[in-house]
């Protein structure tokens, strides 16, 4: 049995809730074996003699709980625009007394000639667990998109500004009875049970600030007749309608109304002339490698760093807003010094931010790639990852797929992309800019999971207005051998 739980809680998924109620029934039959069922024995009369066994219904402690909790109507949302995105960013299960390795549960029997019988306990051994598994908690998202909330998973725990809320579940009553029939293959037929009590917790991510605490309750009575894999089930669907209960709240979907920065049209910039340099795609990535190393820098702030890439020698940064945050003033650190940078330009919805460094030390500007990428492509992503002094860390991965989440467009790579990795330049074959950093998915764990988001650079550049001062690209060549031809033109 402890392997089953396991997987029923690790696995933990939302769906429609149901409820239904019947009777279970406890006799003794002639050989002296208990016996349980959702409906009584049949009494026999065809031997001479024979007595029908007294029969019970099982009143054991905890039984009413699974047809006495209340099902409420979830709010739906029916704003113009969408809902706040939320992060569900995990799911535990803290028992009370789950220190004892002795805590009980719940009761599993067996089906024994039409009846469910030979009753054991079901025994909680896992203590603390944490779930976190995006691809069995698809439902959640789903329970949440049927009231027209949006919702992502738990696992991807991304370093984007795309949610702002987190909500954190945690499981801190569970009860589950169970009757097996057979199993087939894998599938379990079972007769099931199942209650919880979850705790809520909606927190705002940038403020740290929790915005609501509620606990809601769920239970799911199905032993009418068996189901594949009917206690998985069970669980499902009593979490699902505490879900739906919470939703039922009208003080927590209050929060999920559309935040600041959150479905509202790009911020209006000025016009900002910058001498973007535009590449000819004459050379490549190991060639260029110094040049690019001199262009990639790291932002550090009060909260932690990020990475950027220095578009024109003037002194102009790029970085995403989430690295900056709120802050008027940054601290850059570019080939080995440390200089001050004022944030001028912010523009949390596309998450992308123009920072100003005065007295910018000689280096040459990054070229900007005019190319479009292929996927199956390879691409080169520089940045600050994890630590200061991993500054200029280059990965390497392919160009995976375009995406499009909330109307905004995305480049999908599997290079490496940690916490710190966030504004960081990415770069093609040719050794030419292509887009910033600005996601990277990691388990609960903090392993990467290859699935890491970046932002086109002309998108960037566009959500900020910034505009080339003159395209001068037809004038130079970006490789070493561009800049001898050039030099001897000028003679």
């Amino acid at each position: 049995m402890d392997s089953l739980f396991r997987i029923l809680l690790v696995a933990c998924l939302f769906s429609a809730p149901l409820l239904s109620v019947a009777e279970v029934y406890r006799w003794v039959d002639e050989t002296g074996e208990t016996n349980f069922a959702d409906n009584p024995p049949k009494q026999s009369s065809n031997k001479p003699g024979s007595k029908s066994p007294a029969v019970a219904k099982v009143n054991s402690p905890g039984d009413k709980i699974f047809n006495q909790v209340k099902i409420k109507k979830p709010i739906k949302y029916q704003g113009k625009d969408k809902a706040a995105l939320v992060l569900f960013k995990e799911l535990q299960v803290n028992l009370k007394q789950s220190n004892r390795t002795d805590f009980q549960i719940g009761t599993l029997t067996q089906l024994n000639r039409g009846s469910c019988s030979d009753p054991k306990p079901i025994v909680w051994d896992q203590g603390f667990l944490t779930v976190s598994e995006s691809s069995l908690m698809s439902d959640v998202i789903v329970a949440f998109k049927q009231e027209n909330y949006q919702m992502i998973t738990g696992k991807l725990m991304s370093v984007s500004n795309s949610s702002r809320l987190t909500l954190h579940a945690t499981i801190s009553k569970l009860r589950v009875d169970v009757c097996n029939s057979y199993q087939q293959g894998k599938n379990h037929y079972q007769k099931a049970a199942a209650y919880v009590k979850v705790s809520w917790r909606l927190v705002d991510r940038i403020s740290k600030k929790v915005l609501h605490t509620n606990r809601t309750e769920g239970a799911v009575f199905e032993f009418d007749r068996f189901r594949r894999d009917g206690a998985e089930k069970a669980i499902f669907r009593a979490i699902t309608m505490a879900t739906r209960n919470l939703l039922a709240d009208e003080n927590f979907v209050d929060h999920l109304t559309p935040l600041p920065g959150q479905n509202v049209p790009a911020q209006s910039f000025a016009r900002l002339d910058v001498a973007l340099r535009y590449g000819s795609a004459r050379s490549t990535f190991k060639k260029e490698i110094e040049k690019i190393k001199s262009v990639a820098v790291t932002i550090r702030t009060p909260e932690g760093h990020g990475s950027g890439v220095i578009l024109d020698e003037a002194g102009y940064v790029l970085t995403n807003a989430h690295v900056v945050g709120e802050r008027r003033d940054v601290i850059i650190l570019v080939n080995n010094q440390e200089l001050p940078g004022k944030v001028i330009r912010r523009e949390p919805y596309r998450d992308v931010a123009l920072i100003e460094v005065k007295n910018l030390p000689a280096v040459k500007s990054v070229a900007i790639s005019k190319s479009k990428l292929t996927e199956g492509d390879t691409i080169y992503v520089i940045g600050t990852p994890l630590d200061e002094s991993l500054s200029n860390t280059v990965t390497k991965g392919v160009f995976s797929a375009f995406r499009i989440h909330d109307e905004l467009t995305y480049y999908q790579t599997d290079a490496a992309i940690n916490p710190g990795n966030s504004g960081g330049p990415v770069f093609d074959e040719k050794g030419e800019l292509i887009a910033i950093s600005v996601a990277g998915v990691f388990t609960s764990g903090g392993a990467s999971l290859n699935v890491n988001y970046l932002v086109p650079i002309e998108d960037a550049i566009k959500k900020l207005n910034i505009t080339k001062a003159r395209d001068m690209s037809h004038l130079f060549d970006v490789s070493d051998d561009g800049d001898k031809r050039d030099a001897d033109r000028v003679k």
